[in-house]
């Protein structure tokens, strides 16, 4: 079983590093098992996702430079979305 969602930036855990602010950056944090990602997609809009399912720093060749993590993490949230309205 896998985990890939979202982290909020108020954690203690978190490196103080993972707040960069440059837009369309990302930065990776590794562990034996867990990845962390930072990415500014836009001005002010800081995204932070935590996946056990991806294990590289791999950027798309898109404009925005969004990390697979996220593009990933976008794709399949659309089932939890209706799965909260349906309950």
């Amino acid at each position: 079983m896998t985990m890939l969602g979202t982290i909020r930036k108020n954690k203690p855990e978190l490196p103080q590093q993972m707040n960069k602010k440059e837009i369309h950056s990302s930065s990776f944090y590794f562990t034996n098992d867990t990845t962390a990602v930072n990415c500014v997609p836009k001005k002010n809009k800081n995204v932070m996702l935590m996946s056990t399912l991806h294990h590289d720093n791999e950027v798309s060749n898109r404009n925005d430079k969004k990390p697979q993590m996220i593009l990933d993490y976008n794709a399949s949230k659309v089932a939890v979305d209706t799965f909260d309205q349906v309950t």
